[in-house]
């Protein structure tokens, strides 16, 4: 059964990390990656809509026991109303789409909106955001997030792009309701060769770091 977008948001919270799914590979390939990192304890996995067949991979997903699965890079309503039927629970846009907030709302599911400034993060917040990407974290830096958290109060912030296991760690640290790592996680030869090994390596690192 599929949480309530505040139960959604709570585990995303007491997990810290979401594992962003957006390589240009094989789908077998990322559900084997995904189950390793499964067998980790990594719970929420966002598969963005740059995936080729990105709704019949979050299909195949749906049904992988107690994962939260979220969908993301979704820019439209109609892409929010295709994915949604597949059964995700959260839905991630790069930026603020009203469009797209009206469908979560409408269906029950949490919305992430993507926002930069102190303005546009109030704005999400006051449209109905469950919690604000914050894109690209890289750039800005964990004191970023420390310091528009003063003023913004308990808006939960979930920096991604670029975020690598100790810059995770730090993000936390900084005030960060949790993290997303995509590319840093999922290295292009790593699924190719599957090197799991090195996989779990990384996983585990990011683990120890936003829990820490």
């Amino acid at each position: 059964m599929k949480p309530t977008p505040e139960k959604t948001i709570e585990i995303i919270g007491e997990e810290k990390l979401i594992a962003i799914v957006h390589a240009q590979l094989d789908h077998d390939l990322l559900v084997e990656s995904i189950k390793v990192l499964t067998d980790l304890g990594i719970r929420v996995f966002e598969i963005t809509m740059r995936v080729p067949g990105a709704i019949d991979l979050v299909r195949r997903l749906s049904s992988m026991g107690e994962i939260i699965l979220g969908a993301g890079t979704v820019l439209d309503r109609h892409s929010a109303e295709m994915i949604v039927k597949e059964g995700v629970s959260f839905i991630v846009s790069p930026a603020i789409v009203e469009e797209v907030m009206s469908v979560c709302k409408c269906e029950r599911v949490a919305w992430i909106p993507g926002a930069l400034t102190p303005t546009e993060i109030y704005h999400a917040h006051k449209s109905g955001a469950d919690a604000v990407k914050i894109f690209p974290a890289n750039i800005l830096g964990p004191e970023y997030i420390s310091s528009v958290k003063k003023p913004l109060g308990n808006i939960n912030l979930i920096p991604t792009g670029g975020v690598n296991p100790e810059l995770a760690g730090k993000f936390i640290k900084a005030g960060a309701y949790a993290v997303g790592a995509g590319s840093e996680l999922f290295e292009d030869e790593v699924l190719k060769q599957k090197d799991w090994k090195r996989l779990e390596v990384k996983a585990i690192e990011y683990i120890n770091f936003v829990k820490s």
